[in-house]
Order: structure tokens, then sequence, then C-alpha cells
């Protein structure tokens, strides 16, 4: 699926058309922005209305797939006209969606216009950004996600992973969104190996052995497992239809644009089987919670709950 946002009313339509009829494999959905250039994301209500967009032709395709755990569309790209205030889009959309800024080089600004008003350059742009996408880092990235190592940093838990330097993993994934460098975080988030010695309980439930699990600056592991709910219900999620409950149902089934399948997650815990004691964690949903207990369940949109 293609996303397509900050486009006008002159382009969004006829725009998303074109990549639904004409560019390969792709489907499109679109919603028109502000005309004015200097306030293309300052309506919350073109924004929420492109994630419901976007969450509706999810659940439509997800329902034909039979119940298939792996979500539908195969893959959300999202194409956005860059601006200031381009930062509140991403935000809406959290790390559920691929984003790539749409670009033209050297417009000349005939009478003043954007290049997002003329179709012609506007379909150009994304004829050439999907192009891309199918080879080169963004074609590696999509496979590195399907892979789903236990090692990646990119299928952490972004708002309960804290790093070296204080920060949470959010903040850096906010700046590789911008950077679009996905390699970045193997520099600063080194995988460590753990045997059945130190994380016996881990590898009695799920199996394996000597597997490598990303540490915070905690000492909290975190190793993936498929076992689980898949965080909140989706179709309370679909119910309530704002975009908070849109932005966790598209965080709970995809990263980064490539899916997950259903009961992803990250069973968060101590080594040497010491049990977390009141230990705090970011929940999407509650807020700050404190588990005890062996481990804590922590899903892909960062909704938590206990062991």
């Amino acid at each position: 699926m293609v996303v397509l946002a900050g486009l006008p009313r002159q382009t969004a339509t006829a725009a998303a058309n074109t990549v639904s009829n004409t560019i390969g494999p792709w489907r499109s959905v679109s919603v028109p922005f502000e005309e004015d250039d200097y306030c293309l994301y300052a309506s919350e209500g073109a924004i929420a209305d492109l994630l419901r967009q976007v969450c509706g032709f999810a659940e439509k395709l997800q329902k034909r797939n039979n119940g298939n755990p792996i979500p539908a569309p195969s893959r959300i790209v999202l194409l956005y006209v860059k601006s200031g205030l381009s930062e509140k889009l991403l935000e809406s959309f959290g790390f559920s969606v691929l984003p790539i800024p749409l670009e033209v080089p050297d417009w000349a600004w005939p009478k003043g216009k954007h290049w997002r008003f003329s179709i012609e350059n506007v379909t150009n742009a994304i004829r050439g950004t999907l192009e891309r996408l199918l080879e080169g880092p963004s074609a590696a990235l999509k496979e590195r996600l399907e892979a789903r190592r236990s090692s990646d940093p990119l299928l952490l838990p972004p708002r309960n992973f804290h790093l070296k330097n204080g920060n949470l993993l959010s903040d850096r994934f906010l700046e590789l969104m911008e950077s679009l460098d996905w390699h970045a975080l193997e520099k600063e988030i080194q995988p460590v190996k753990f045997t059945n010695e130190n994380f016996a309980a881990y590898y009695k439930k799920v199996g394996g052995k000597n597997k490598r699990f990303n540490v915070d600056a905690r000492g909290l592991v975190f190793p993936a497992s498929n076992r689980g709910m898949h965080g909140p219900a989706r179709e309370s999620l679909i119910a309530q239809g704002n975009s908070g409950s849109l932005k966790l149902l598209l965080e709970s089934a995809y990263r980064f644009g490539t899916p997950l399948p259903a009961g992803y997650q990250h069973d968060v815990q101590y080594p040497h089987d010491k049990l977390l004691s009141n230990e705090q964690f970011a929940c999407s949903v509650e807020g700050i919670v404190s588990i005890s207990g062996t481990h804590a369940n922590v899903y892909p949109n960062d909704s938590v709950r206990p062991a």
C-alpha cells in the first residue's frame, strides 16, 4: 500500500488513482491536505482521515486473507511532502510505516506554485520513488525485518528500551526515519549471547539455545517471542476510531512498513532468572505500569502486560 500525504485536492485523488491503476502491484490511499504550503499538516482532521483509510484498507484485506496471522497488505509506504510540520504527520503514524519524502529537484516555482500542485510532477516523483523501493537500502530493509532476527534492534519495543545515554530507543527511531540510515543502531546496540545457564527459564518455555538478544541500560534482556496475545484487540482499536487507537493498531501489526505476525512480542526479563520487582514500563495503553514476576510481555506498539 502507498499512502500519499501532503497533496492538495487538485492532485491527491488523481495521484492515488494513478498509483492504483498503473504502477506495478501497488494500491494507494490519499486525502486532500492544506493548500497553504506553510500549514501542510496543521489540520488534524486530514491526518486522522488518512489513518482511518489506511486501517480500513488493511482490515478489509486481512479478512479476504482468511485470517492469515501475517497482516495484509504486505507493505505500507508513506510518501509525503516534506514541510516544517512533517513531524506531526510522522508522529501520528508512529513506527508502523516506511516514511519517504517525495522530492522534485530544481522546481522553478512557476507563478509561485509548489510542485505538489502539478499532477505531472507528483506522478513522476511517486513513480521514481517506488522504483527505487524495489532495490537498494529499502529492499534490504524489508528483507531484514521479514527475517525477524532475535538480535535486530529495529524490532525492539522503542518506548521501553532504554539507551545508555539516557534516551529511549524511540528517540533514535525518529532520527532514523529522518536519515533513513537503518544500520546506524548496530553501532550502538550490541546483542549479547545467552546460554542455558543464564537464561534457562526462557529456553525451557520457547526452546532453542545460545541465542543473541539485546540488553538495555537497565540490564533488562529483550528476547523476542511469537507466543501470547497481539497487544490490544484490533477490533476494539478500530471501534474506538480515534487517531491514537489507530496508531496503536498500525504499530501492533507493522514495523517500518513490514508486517509482523500475530503474537509477536518481547518477553522482557532479567538474566539468571532474576524476577522483576515493581519494574516500571511505559505502556501505550495504561501509561506507566509496575510489573513484578518472571517477565513482562511488551508488544510492538509498546502495550505492556504482566506474564
